[in-house]
């Protein structure tokens, strides 16, 4: 990353200042710039480092003392530099692991702990960590998403084979909802679930179809019972249409899983959240293998979702998973968030493996 000469131009930018000071690890000289009209969340260049990154390449108790300064300043976090690297990846790229560490709790605590804690309410285990704020969860809309429009389409210069389901509505049109580069990811999802498992009456449950890729997937053992929760209604016409309905074992309840599952015995949290989701008489049963990618659900119904899970369990050998973007680390994390929540006889044994056969020479990791 770029270097900041230590200039004693007294007409110097003060955002220039504040990345020099966060460089050094200097908390007085960052104090200093932003008296002197620093903007904590300016950039280099416009559109490369911001001070955290800078502070993050200090090495030593003086860098991560700096990185921690920023955080409580409220500086914004997990962005990325010129050369695409976030805060924790310059750190550790640096060699200032204590650092990384720091800003990886960071993100852990904002986009899981905050809000699983104010899900939770005031009786969560967790009600001793400084963060106070619920952060909203703005990307969990999935009952506007299933009223919206949808379109079934083949990518461009694909091949005949291929689809991607993607919103055709005119605020997100082209925005991907299931993609063929998922493809990879679904197939070792798929394979590691069904690894050992005995093919002998398996009952297999899949919460949200998308173009079905995973659920083609587990069809091939051919489960005894195949139960697909999907709530859009374009989805479940193009379902009809590829003859999913047709298929022996499996049963589709049309609906969003809000609908079918019903509320936690003793929770001082709505498990929905969703005002007008009644759930229906209807025992879903127990499963040997439970999966789990929804779309626009947010973070709120992940976390209530994966409450339900233990009582969808048919025993001591049952998997679940589930799918999520982000890295393996905040996967390990978030899990390790999860157990005060589940029953002491349920034992969370994540596993992660890569898979290299994404756009753009990306890798991805299975949880």
């Amino acid at each position: 990353m770029p270097y900041i000469q230590d200039l004693d131009d007294p007409d110097l930018d003060p955002n220039m200042l504040l990345f020099h000071h966060a460089q050094l690890g200097s908390i007085c000289g960052m104090e200093d710039a932003l008296k002197k009209g620093a903007n904590i969340n300016s950039c280099f260049n416009l559109v490369g480092s911001s001070a955290l990154h800078f502070a993050a390449s200090c090495t030593g108790r003086v860098g991560t003392d700096a990185v921690r300064w920023l955080l409580e300043k409220g500086i914004g976090w997990y962005k990325t530099d010129e050369n695409g690297l976030t805060e924790a990846e310059v750190a550790k790229a640096h060699g200032n692991e204590e650092s990384s560490m720091v800003l990886r709790e960071c993100y852990v605590h904002s986009e899981y702990l905050v809000y699983y804690k104010a899900l939770g309410g005031d009786d969560h285990p967790n009600n001793s960590n400084p963060f106070q704020k619920m952060r909203m969860d703005h990307e969990g809309d999935n009952k506007h998403f299933c009223r919206s429009s949808v379109a079934y389409t083949r990518p461009l210069g694909a091949p005949d084979d291929e689809v991607a389901m993607i919103c055709a509505t005119r605020e997100q049109h082209g925005t991907g909802v299931m993609m063929e580069w998922e493809r990879p990811i679904m197939h070792e999802t798929a394979r590691r679930l069904l690894d050992g498992m005995p093919r002998s009456g398996l009952r297999v449950l899949n919460v949200g179809f998308g173009i079905g890729m995973i659920d083609t997937y587990l069809q091939e053992v051919h489960p005894a019972e195949h139960v697909i929760i999907e709530a859009h209604p374009q989805c479940l016409a193009w379902m009809r249409s590829k003859g999913w309905y047709d298929r022996p074992g499996v049963r589709i309840l049309e609906g969003r899983w809000q609908e079918f599952l019903m509320a936690i015995p003793g929770s001082n949290a709505n498990p929905t959240n969703d005002i007008g989701d009644v759930p229906r008489p209807i025992d879903i049963g127990k499963f040997d293998i439970v999966y789990f990618d929804t779309f626009a659900e947010g973070y709120h119904g992940h976390f209530a979702f994966i409450r339900h899970v233990p009582r969808l369990l048919r025993g001591p050998g049952s998997r679940f998973s589930f799918f999520d973007c982000r890295p393996h680390w905040v996967c390990c994390r978030y899990l390790m968030t999860l157990l005060p929540w589940l029953p002491p006889h349920v034992l969370i044994s994540p596993g992660f493996s890569s898979i290299e056969k994404l756009p753009h020479g990306t890798t991805m990791t299975w949880a």
